[in-house]
C-alpha cells in the first residue's frame, strides 16, 4: 500500500499536473507572442491620421542612465504626434537636471517636479498619475471647444526610466493595439541577464510570470486571467477613464497586473507579449538584489495570506522536489517491493518523464536569454530559490518592513 501512494503521490501527480501546464495552460512556456516590427510604413500624408500619444515617465534618481533612455524614446520613428512627459519625483541626482537639458533642444519632453507623496499611494502610481493629470489638463485648456477634449492624446505610453526601446517600438505598439482592438496594450521587456545570478534568475523569473498570467488567456475576452508587465503599457485614456484612473489603484503594489486586472474586469480588452527590441538597462548587483526583486511583491500575490504561502510551498514541493524524491526512491524500491510489478522502474520512470517534461518547458525561455540549453536542467533547484525568497517576502511583511519606490517604493527599508 505504502508503495502504492509513494507512486501515486510522488509520480503519477506531478506528471499530471505537468502535462496539464504544457499542453493546455495556454501555452505559456512558449515565448510567444511577441511584438516584433510594424508593417511598411503608410503613404505620405497619413501622418496626421495616425494616433496621438502622450509617453508617460516616472522617475526618480536614474541619473546614470536617464539621458539614454529619454534619447531613445525621441528616436521614435512613429509618424504620428507623441510627446513625452517626465515626471521627476524628487531626484537627489541631478535627474531633472539632465533631463531638463534635453528638453531645451526638443519641445516634444516636458519636464515635470513632483508633489510631496501623499498618503495611501506608492510612489510609482503617485508619479504616474500627475503625468498623466497634467497632459489632460493641458488638452482641456489647449481645445478649442473645451467640452470635446479633441487634444486628448489617444493613448498614454507608460515606459519605465530605465528601459531603452529600438525606434520601432512605439509604432509597433500602436499598431498591435488597433490590430488587437486592444484598451490595454504591454510587452514584457528583456531585462538584463548578463551575469552571475542574473543568467538563473531573470530568465526563471520571466517563466514564473508567464506561468502565472499565460499571455495566450490575458488576450482572451472570456478568461479572467489578467497581466500586463509594467516596463511598457499602452493604455487608453478611456479606459482608464473607465476604472476611476490611477487613482483607483493607488496603493497596489503588483501596479501593472493590478491595472490590467481593472481594465478586463470594466470589460476592457488586454493584450500581452514580449517587447525583445525594449530593453532593461538596470543591472542586477548580485544575489541580494535579485532576491529583493522578488521579495518586494511575492506575498503581495498571495494576497498576504499564510494559507495561501503554505498551499504555495506544498505546491511548488509536489511540482519540483517530487519528481526528484520519486527517481530516487525508484532506484531503492526493488529491494523493498511487496507487489508483484517493478514498481521502483515504475516510479522512477514517472519522475523522469515529468523532470523532462519541466526542463523542455523552460528551454525556450532560456534561449530567449541566450543562456546554454543546460540551465534549464536547474530549474527545480531555482524552484526552490523562489520560494524561499516568497517566504522571506512574508517574513518582511509580517515583521512591518515595507516596499518602496526606489527609496520609497522598490527596496525594503528599516523604517
Amino acid at each position: 500500500m505504502f508503495s502504492v501512494l509513494m507512486i501515486i503521490v510522488l509520480g503519477l501527480i506531478p506528471l499530471l499536473i505537468w502535462v496539464y501546464l504544457v499542453g493546455f495552460h495556454g501555452d505559456f512556456w512558449r515565448v510567444a507572442p511577441q511584438l516584433g516590427y510594424p508593417s511598411p510604413r503608410q503613404p505620405n500624408g497619413a501622418a496626421d491620421q495616425l494616433p496621438k500619444i502622450a509617453i508617460i515617465v516616472p522617475t526618480r534618481n536614474e541619473a546614470n542612465q536617464i539621458e539614454t533612455v529619454l534619447q531613445s524614446l525621441l528616436a521614435q520613428e512613429y509618424r504620428g504626434d507623441y510627446s513625452i512627459t517626465l515626471l521627476d519625483d524628487n531626484s537627489s541626482d541631478g535627474t531633472g537636471d539632465i533631463a531638463r537639458k534635453l528638453a531645451a533642444y526638443d519641445n516634444r519632453l516636458r519636464i515635470l517636479k513632483g508633489a510631496p507623496l501623499p498618503s495611501g499611494w506608492s510612489g510609482k502610481l503617485w508619479a504616474q498619475h500627475q503625468a498623466i493629470e497634467f497632459v489632460i489638463s493641458e488638452a482641456s485648456h489647449s481645445s478649442a471647444d473645451p467640452t470635446r477634449q479633441s487634444n486628448l492624446p489617444d493613448y498614454f505610453w507608460l515606459s519605465d526610466a530605465d528601459i531603452l526601446h529600438a525606434p520601432h517600438v512605439l509604432a509597433a505598439l500602436v499598431e498591435k493595439a488597433q490590430q488587437q482592438r486592444s484598451d490595454l496594450t504591454s510587452t514584457m521587456v528583456r531585462l538584463s541577464a548578463d551575469e552571475g545570478w542574473e543568467r538563473l534568475i531573470i530568465p526563471a523569473f520571466v517563466y514564473f510570470f508567464q506561468m502565472l498570467f499565460p499571455f495566450q488567456r490575458v488576450a482572451n475576452d472570456d478568461d479572467r486571467v489578467a497581466g500586463a508587465a509594467g516596463g511598457s503599457i499602452l493604455i487608453k485614456p478611456s479606459a482608464l477613464s473607465r476604472i476611476g484612473g490611477l487613482s483607483a489603484i493607488r496603493d497596489a503594489l503588483i501596479d501593472d497586473c493590478t491595472l490590467a486586472a481593472r481594465v478586463k474586469q470594466s470589460g476592457g480588452r488586454l493584450w500581452l507579449g514580449h517587447g525583445m527590441d525594449s530593453r532593461s538597462v538596470r543591472p542586477y548587483a548580485g544575489l541580494r538584489s535579485l532576491w529583493d526583486m522578488v521579495a518586494r511583491t511575492a506575498f503581495s500575490q498571495l494576497d498576504y495570506k499564510l494559507t495561501r504561502l503554505m498551499g504555495t510551498g506544498l505546491g511548488m514541493l509536489l511540482l519540483y522536489v517530487a519528481p526528484f524524491a520519486a527517481m530516487a526512491f525508484g532506484v531503492i524500491d526493488d529491494r523493498f517491493s511487496s507487489v508483484e510489478f517493478q514498481d521502483g522502474e515504475l516510479l522512477f520512470g514517472l519522475g523522469a518523464a515529468t523532470y523532462f517534461l519541466m526542463t523542455i518547458s523552460f528551454l525556450p525561455t532560456i534561449r530567449s536569454f541566450g543562456q546554454p540549453a543546460a540551465l534549464a536542467l536547474t530549474m527545480p533547484a531555482i524552484a526552490m530559490l523562489f520560494l524561499l525568497m516568497t517566504v522571506d517576502s512574508a517574513r518582511l511583511h509580517l515583521v512591518g518592513k515595507g516596499v518602496r519606490w526606489h527609496a520609497r517604493d522598490y527596496k525594503y527599508t528599516d523604517e
